[in-house]
């Protein structure tokens, strides 16, 4: 299932929104307004019909091009607002992509809405813990290798000595190389 960005959702509540606000003015405009006009068009000689036309004829075509206006507008503001609030998340979300590919010294520029600087800065403070696990991680291999490597070469060398013949086998070396 495909999910909506936020643009649609932006647009989708903003065409909402512009819609029931047309629809109370329209319901205002025919209630209020319908009476007023037909009642002034009958007083300079129109009939009732004539008037009653002339009225929804007007009424219609204005509301169409309010309705029109009202969709365009509200599309370009959620179009625009939408690009305004995903543009930081999308550096985040690259971000983040980088820091998971290891590259843990990525870091992000809090700018934006609020809540996306609060965001960055939790990013930057994840980024130096990893960045630091990181660091103490290799320096452990490091010792763990320099720790290991002195014990085996030691081993190494005796028993080499033992192969060659410079040193005789006895317990005291046996039991110096088990230690």
């Amino acid at each position: 299932m495909k999910r909506f960005g936020i643009g649609a959702h932006i647009a989708a509540a903003s065409i909402g929104v512009a819609a029931l606000a047309l629809a109370i003015v329209a319901i205002g405009v025919q209630r209020v307004g319908g009476a007023e006009f037909e009642q002034l068009m009958v007083q300079h000689g129109a009939s009732v019909a004539a008037a009653r036309d002339m009225f929804q004829s007007s009424v219609t075509l204005v509301l169409l091009a309010a309705v029109g206006a009202a969709i365009c507008t509200t599309l370009f503001l959620a179009a625009w607002l939408a690009r305004w609030m995903s543009r930081p998340l999308m550096r985040v979300s690259e971000a983040a992509a980088r820091l998971a590919a290891g590259q843990y010294d990525m870091r992000l520029r809090g700018s934006g809405p609020r809540e996306v600087q609060s965001l960055a800065r939790s990013f930057n403070q994840l980024a130096s813990e990893l960045e630091q696990q990181e660091r103490v991680r290799q320096e452990f291999i490091e010792n763990a290798a320099h720790e290991l490597r002195t014990p085996l070469t030691n081993l190494q060398g005796y028993l080499e000595a033992l192969r060659d013949g410079v040193i005789a086998p006895g317990s005291d070396v046996f039991t110096s190389l088990h230690e």
